[in-house]
């Protein structure tokens, strides 16, 4: 599972993301710097990085 926060956003502090993945099996957290509450809207291109770079390292599961 992909958590992304982003370092800014007021909503949902870094603090309270980090706890958040810390109680979820296998969470890998992204904090996007400079962006808020909206990381996609505030920085696509790094989300999809993001979102890319999960992707290749997270195993296919079969969902039967």
């Amino acid at each position: 599972m992909l958590l992304l926060a982003g370092a800014l956003d007021v909503s949902l502090p870094q603090p309270a993301a980090v706890e958040y993945a810390g109680l979820l099996p296998q969470a890998r957290l992204v904090v996007q710097p400079g962006s808020g509450h909206a990381p996609r809207l505030d920085d696509p291109e790094r989300l999809l990085a993001a979102t890319t770079a999960f992707l290749a390292t997270t195993p296919a599961r079969n969902p039967a």
